[in-house]
C-alpha cells in the first residue's frame, strides 16, 4: 500500500492536493462497514507523489482513461493567458477563468473562457 498515491478532487473535477496513505484501510465502523481509501469518490488514484504534484489544479477528466491509476491523459491545465499568467479552473463549477486587461496591460476583472 505504501506505494499508492491519489489526488484530491473538488466537485469541479480540479486537483486540490494528495495523498499517500499507510493503509487503504481508514476505518472500521461500529457496524462492521470498513472505510476504504480506494472507495472514496473525491480521490483518483495516480503514479507517484512527483506527477500528482505536477498536475495540482488541473481539471480531472473521469472518462479519459478505464485504468485504475490515471495518467497524464485524464487532466488537462488550464494554460495561460495573452500575458502569459496562469488561467484556472473554479473549484465547485469546473469553468475555467482568466485575468482581463485594460489598454495599459492592469488586470481589471476576470471571464470565463
Amino acid at each position: 500500500m505504501s506505494e499508492r498515491v491519489w489526488v484530491q478532487i473538488t466537485a469541479g473535477q480540479v486537483v486540490n492536493g494528495y495523498v499517500k496513505p499507510k493503509s487503504n484501510l481508514i476505518e472500521t465502523l461500529a457496524n462492521g462497514t470498513e472505510r476504504k481509501f480506494s472507495d472514496l469518490s473525491d480521490h483518483v488514484e495516480v503514479v507517484s507523489i512527483p506527477f500528482a504534484e505536477s498536475i495540482m489544479l488541473f481539471k480531472y477528466d473521469n472518462s479519459a482513461e478505464t485504468e485504475t491509476v490515471k495518467t497524464v491523459d485524464s487532466f488537462t491545465s488550464a494554460g495561460v493567458d495573452s500575458k502569459g499568467l496562469n488561467r484556472w479552473w473554479d473549484f465547485e463549477s469546473g469553468d475555467k477563468y482568466q485575468n482581463v486587461y485594460d489598454d495599459d496591460d492592469n488586470i481589471i476583472g476576470i471571464e470565463k473562457v
